[in-house]
């Protein structure tokens, strides 16, 4: 069985930073994790639906960005879900900075 490939994308504006990579790494599922903060529901949205376009599972997540022990904590409890084999891969280059540190 060939392993699930995952990503976690903190999501705010980049929709493009989310998309492509999860995209180009043929990507089985995407979590987005959205910023409990601020209402960023058309950014998640318009990725939610480029990523179903390309037949990519979607689950969306609210999250505090600027509190980097919950945002750490989500994505420890998102990874666990996952078996040993797959590829989960964390994409830190989106988000609030403090989410990326």
């Amino acid at each position: 069985m060939l392993p699930t490939v995952v990503h976690i994308a903190p999501i705010r504006e980049e929709v493009d930073a989310v998309v492509a990579p999860a995209i180009d790494h043929d990507a089985d599922t995407v979590h987005l994790i959205a910023d409990a903060r601020q209402v960023a529901t058309a950014q998640v949205e318009t990725a939610s639906q480029r990523l179903r376009d390309a037949e990519i599972a979607v689950e969306s997540h609210p999250c505090d960005h600027a509190d980097l022990i919950a945002m750490m904590g989500l994505v420890t409890t998102l990874t666990a879900e996952y078996e040993q084999d797959d590829h989960v891969l964390v994409n830190t280059s989106t988000g609030a900075r403090s989410a990326a540190s």
